[in-house]
C-alpha cells in the first residue's frame, strides 16, 4: 500500500512468533509497526504513540483482548481508532462481543494466509471508501446488540442508517423514506418479528421490486433460506459474517440496482424537472396542440381566468389535471408595449416573464415549448421563504437564550466562598453542545459537571438540557457521583435520540475530607495541580460516553483525589484541545497543560487564569478562528 503518510500500526498478540510474523508482512507494505505482548501493554503503547489501526489478539493474559479494546475505546483518541482483532477462537458470541466493542473486523489465525489477510483488511481499513459513501440503509432487528453490529459495520463505510425494531417501525420507515432508501439489512428471526411480512410489504404493497433486502441468517434457519427468497430477498448473508463479505455483497447489489435506476431516471428526469418547476410550462405540436401543461401553469390560468368560461380553456386545465386528450387553444399571450401579458376575459392583463423555443429534429419543426412566470406568485413565493427563514432563526436565538439561562451565573459561583472557580463557556452556534453546572451541593460540597455533546444545533442542545435536568432529579447521590452518572446514563438512553450521545465528567469537592471525588463517562481527563510537588499531572480516565449503551454494560471511571489548600484542577471539553490554526496545527491538552501549570500556584484567580488560556488558544488559531464550542474550568483550593 503506498500512502504519502507512514501510517502506523499497533499489534498487540502474546505469542512473539505472531508479532514477528504481523510487523514483517506490514512492514513490506509500508507502515510503522510497533508491537505489545498483552492488553496492558497495549494499552499504554496506544495512549503514547497514537497508532492509526489497533489489531488485537482475543486470549491474552493480565488483560485479554476485549478488555483492551473497551479500555482504548474510552482513552482519549480511542473513540474512531479502527481495531480488527485477530482470533484463534472465531465464534458468533466473540464477534457480537467484539462489534459491539466497535471492532472493525475479525481474522482468524488458522487460515492458510492469516497474517496476508490481516495486512489486506488493515490496508482495507485505511483506504477511503468511495463506493458507499452517501447510500441509506435501514437496518432491522429486535436486538440491540444486533441494531448496534449492523449500523457500526455499515457506518464505517460511510452509509448513512436507519434502525427499526418492531414491524410498525419498518412499515413507517418505508413509507417516509422509500425514495432515500438504497438498502434494508435484516437480522432474520422468527420471534418478535415478521420478516416474511417485511418483504411481501416491499415488493408487493410498495412495488419496491429493485429495492435490495438482504437478510442475516443464522445456522439454524439455513433450512428456511429457499422460503426467505421466495418471499422475495435480494441475498442472504450466513453468520458469522466478516465486514468485507457485508461491504461486497451491499456494493454488487447496489451497483446492479444503479444501472435499473439509471435507464428510468434518464426518461423521467425532464418530466420531474417540469412538474415542480414554479415556471408555467406548455408543450405543443406542429398544429398548435397542447401535450403538456404542468402543474405551474395550470394555477396559474386558473387563478387568473377565474370565471371565464372558454372551451379551451376549460378543456385546457382538463388536460392539466386529468392527462386526458389533447387540445387546441388559440394563443392566450400578447405583446403590449414591449411587454409579455397574458390576457383576461375582461380586457385586464397581468405582467409575465414570457419566453417561446421551437423543437425541432433536424429541420423538422416538431412543436415548441412555451414558458410563462407570473411575477406576483414569484414575489409572494419569495417572501414566504425570507418569513420561514426569519422564523428558524427566532427558534434557534430563543433555545440558545433558553439553554445559556441555565449556565451558572457569576454570583452564584462567586458566593461559593470554600472554592476558587473560574470558567469560560462559548458556543460555536447559536445553540450550544456543551453545557457546565457549578453548584454547592451541600455545606461545603461543590459539584461541577462538564458535558459535550455530539454535534451542535437544536438537537445537541436540547440534549444538554436534559441532562441538566436529570441531574437535578438524582444530584441527590453526591456522595456517589458515578452512581449519579449512572442514573444519568440509564435515563437519558431511554430518552435520547438515535447516535446521539454527550461525554460527561461529574467532580465533587467534598473540603471538610479535603478531597475531590470525580466520575468520568468518556470525558476529557482532568489536569490537577498539587501544591506540594508544584507539578501538573494528568489523570486518564475511561468509561463509556452516556447515550450509546445502558445497565450492565455502561461503565463510569471513577477518581479519588486530595484536594488541599493551593491544590488547582482544570476541567475541559474538547474545544480547546482540538483547535487549529492556519497551518493546521493542533493547540492540543500539552499546551493547556503547559499554560495551566504556569499560572496555578501563581496567586492568581481562577477567572485569570481561565482568561489567560482562552487568550492563549485565541492567539493560536488567528484568523482560522474555533470550530468548536469552547468550556473551560479551573478550581482551586484557596
Amino acid at each position: 500500500m503506498t500512502t504519502d503518510k507512514q501510517h502506523t500500526v499497533l499489534v498487540v498478540d502474546d505469542s512473539a512468533a505472531i508479532r514477528t510474523i504481523m510487523k514483517k508482512e506490514l512492514e513490506k507494505r509500508g507502515y510503522r509497526v510497533i508491537t505489545a505482548a498483552d492488553g496492558i501493554l497495549g494499552v499504554e503503547a496506544f495512549k503514547l504513540e497514537h497508532p492509526d489501526v489497533v489489531t488485537l489478539d482475543v486470549n491474552m493474559p493480565n488483560m485479554d483482548g476485549f478488555q483492551a479494546c473497551a479500555v482504548i475505546r474510552s482513552s482519549v483518541g480511542g473513540l474512531q481508532v479502527p481495531i480488527v482483532f485477530i482470533t484463534g477462537n472465531d465464534t458468533l458470541e466473540d464477534r457480537e462481543r467484539g462489534f459491539a466493542l466497535g471492532a472493525m473486523d475479525f481474522v482468524s489465525k488458522y487460515s492458510e494466509k492469516a497474517w496476508a489477510e490481516a495486512a489486506d483488511v488493515v490496508d482495507k481499513v485505511l483506504a477511503k471508501d468511495k463506493k458507499l459513501g452517501g447510500v441509506m440503509a435501514m437496518v432491522v432487528s429486535t436486538r440491540d446488540i444486533s441494531l448496534r453490529i449492523m449500523t457500526s459495520s455499515l457506518t464505517r463505510f460511510g452509509v448513512d442508517v436507519i434502525q427499526a425494531k418492531t414491524d410498525e417501525a419498518v412499515l413507517s420507515t418505508l413509507q417516509e423514506k422509500r425514495e432515500q432508501l438504497d438498502l434494508v439489512l435484516v437480522d432474520f428471526t422468527t420471534i418478535g418479528l415478521d420478516c416474511f411480512k417485511i418483504c411481501d410489504v416491499i415488493r408487493n404493497h410498495l412495488h419496491l421490486h429493485d429495492l435490495p433486502v438482504i437478510f442475516l441468517v443464522a445456522p439454524e434457519h439455513q433450512d428456511m433460506v429457499l422460503e426467505m427468497y421466495q418471499a422475495g430477498i435480494t441475498d442472504q448473508i450466513r453468520k458469522p459474517f466478516t465486514q468485507e463479505e457485508l461491504r461486497g455483497k451491499i456494493i454488487s447489489h447496489l451497483e446492479y440496482r444503479s444501472h435499473i435506476k439509471k435507464l428510468g431516471i434518464e426518461i423521467t428526469k425532464n418530466r420531474m424537472i417540469l412538474e415542480v418547476a414554479d415556471e408555467g410550462i406548455v408543450g405543443v405540436d406542429r398544429e398548435g396542440v397542447v401535450n403538456f401543461v404542468n402543474p405551474a401553469a395550470a394555477e396559474m390560468i386558473k387563478l387568473h381566468i377565474g370565471d371565464f368560461v372558454s372551451r379551451y380553456f376549460a378543456e385546457f386545465i382538463a388536460v392539466a389535471e386529468t392527462g386526458e386528450d389533447h387540445v387546441v387553444i388559440p394563443h392566450f399571450y400578447e405583446r403590449n408595449d414591449g411587454r409579455s401579458v397574458l390576457r383576461k376575459s375582461s380586457g385586464e392583463s397581468f405582467p409575465v416573464h414570457f419566453s417561446a423555443a421551437p423543437v425541432r429534429l433536424g429541420k423538422e419543426n416538431l412543436g415548441g415549448v412555451i414558458v410563462f412566470n407570473d411575477i406576483t406568485r414569484s414575489l409572494q413565493l419569495e417572501q414566504e421563504r425570507r418569513d420561514t427563514i426569519k422564523i428558524l432563526e427566532q427558534e434557534m436565538n430563543a433555545a440558545g437564550s433558553l439553554q445559556r439561562s441555565l449556565l451558572p451565573k457569576k454570583s452564584d459561583v462567586e458566593a461559593i466562598s470554600s472554592l476558587d472557580i473560574g470558567y469560560f463557556c462559548k458556543a460555536y452556534s447559536p445553540v450550544s453542545g456543551d453545557f457546565l453546572i457549578v453548584e454547592e451541593v451541600a455545606e461545603n460540597k461543590v459539584a461541577v459537571l462538564v458535558v459535550d455533546v455530539m454535534g451542535h444545533g437544536v438537537k445537541a442542545g436540547l440534549a444538554t438540557i436534559r441532562i441538566k435536568t436529570l441531574f437535578d432529579d438524582f444530584k441527590r447521590d453526591y456522595t456517589d457521583p458515578g452512581k449519579l452518572v449512572t442514573q444519568i446514563n440509564n435515563k437519558a438512553f431511554t430518552l435520547a435520540d438515535n447516535g446521539l450521545f454527550q461525554t460527561v465528567l461529574l467532580a465533587v469537592f467534598d473540603l471538610e475530607q479535603n478531597r475531590v471525588v470525580i466520575a468520568s463517562a468518556g470525558g476529557i481527563p482532568p489536569l490537577f495541580y498539587t501544591q506540594a510537588t508544584k507539578e501538573m499531572v494528568i489523570h486518564e480516565t475511561s468509561g463509556n460516553p452516556v447515550g450509546i449503551t445502558q445497565g450492565e454494560d455502561f461503565e463510569v471511571d471513577v477518581l479519588t483525589l486530595e484536594f488541599k489548600q493551593g491544590d488547582g484542577l482544570i476541567l475541559q471539553t474538547d474545544g480547546t484541545l482540538e483547535c487549529v490554526n492556519n497551518a493546521g496545527l493542533a493547540f492540543d491538552g500539552y499546551l493547556t497543560q503547559a499554560t495551566g501549570k504556569a499560572h496555578l500556584g501563581q496567586g492568581k484567580t481562577s477567572q485569570a487564569i481561565v482568561d489567560d488560556i482562552i487568550y492563549d488558544a485565541t492567539t493560536f488559531v488567528g484568523e482560522h478562528g474555533f470550530d468548536d464550542d469552547l468550556t473551560l474550568v479551573v478550581v482551586q483550593r484557596g
